[in-house]
């Protein structure tokens, strides 16, 4: 369930990115929360 929130959370964070186009900032975030996880 947790898996589910996560991946969802890492597809809005990966279309705000892109919008961005801040490729690296975005790697760093989903890193950070990998961390967390």
């Amino acid at each position: 369930m947790a898996k589910h929130i996560m991946m969802d959370i890492a597809k809005i964070l990966k279309e705000c990115i892109e919008s961005y186009g801040m490729r690296k900032v975005g790697m760093t975030v989903l890193n950070s929360v990998m961390m967390l996880m």
